[in-house]
């Protein structure tokens, strides 16, 4: 089944542009629209799809043209940079993934740069200690979370999770959510998305104080889909996002239009946008998300 669907994977994203991808990904006619009118235009990341695939399988397994075979020890590869005549117009011949291409700073046409955690000075490539993440793309600016088991006196610690809650009804699509986190029967959950983000700006993270659940399509902005996902890896750079797959559900900030008591997260093993309510009840324990807040794009 895992063979299965990484094969699939590769074949959505191989064939596709970055613009059906994020059409297949979310029917947009469900975003709560008082949301999405609010927001901001923001330029677009490549896909990180930098490979080919033929119509050609052996064993089940998709056929790879790549420069990099090694990325996809688990599929028939063919150590080339060339698209295959009889299969054109894939993404990896498209974008800035084919123009910027260097991984020194981010994979393929990414370009990321870390910040302290107190100044938001520029750091090197290869700083460990760090508090954010620049997208030199988008102009977005994401948490770094941290690995620890101490819940309570790490902020950002990376699987600590949390239940939506928005009290704004210009922008929580028409419910606010859950404030009383006594009822799941989680561990990890820590507290709700409002105090969170209330933390995070009073603490000034970065030296700002403007931080923010992410949209849909800003948190799928730093997803890159040529990733080889697992349960221990995302489709996030690690050498940027080492820690991110403790937890892979991320809250987003919209609500479901057809539905207030919903909101929107992303599933950063496959890419995927979900949807969770926004509540939990006794018994409960597996509609509860992560965060990374973002701020920008400035």
């Amino acid at each position: 089944m895992k063979n299965e669907r990484n094969s699939n994977k590769y074949l959505n994203v191989a064939i596709t542009t970055s613009l059906l991808l994020t059409l297949n990904a979310c029917d947009t006619s469900t975003l709560n629209k008082a949301d999405s009118t609010e927001v901001p235009f923001i330029p677009l990341n490549d896909t990180g799809v930098t490979f080919f695939i033929d119509d050609t399988n052996s064993n089940g397994k998709p056929l790879i043209y790549t420069s990099t075979p090694d990325k996809f020890p688990n599929s028939q590869t063919i150590n080339s940079t060339s698209e295959p005549s009889n299969f054109p117009g894939q993404d990896g011949t498209y974008g800035r993934d084919t123009q910027e291409f260097n991984d020194f700073n981010g994979n393929a046409g990414f370009s990321l740069t870390k910040l302290d955690k107190v100044s938001g000075a520029v750091l090197n490539d290869d700083a460990v200690t760090y508090g954010c993440v620049a997208d030199n793309v988008t102009g977005l600016t994401w948490e770094h979370k941290i690995k620890t088991s101490d819940l309570e006196n790490e902020l950002h610690a990376a699987h600590a999770k949390y239940t939506w809650y928005d009290p704004n009804p210009s922008t929580n699509g028409g419910d606010s959510g859950l404030a009383d986190t006594s009822l799941c029967q989680d561990a990890a959950v820590v507290g709700n998305t409002l105090e969170f983000i209330q933390d995070v700006n009073q603490e000034k993270l970065c030296g700002f104080d403007d931080w923010r659940l992410p949209t849909v399509e800003e948190i799928r902005s730093i997803i890159d889909y040529q990733a080889d996902a697992s349960e221990t890896n995302l489709m996030l750079d690690p050498n940027f996002f080492p820690y991110a797959a403790l937890t892979a559900h991320r809250w987003t900030s919209q609500s479901l239009g057809t539905d207030s008591t919903i909101a929107f997260g992303f599933h950063m093993h496959d890419g995927f946008v979900q949807y969770h309510t926004k509540y939990c009840t006794s018994g409960q324990s597996n509609y509860h998300n992560g965060i990374m807040l973002v701020r920008g794009p400035n």
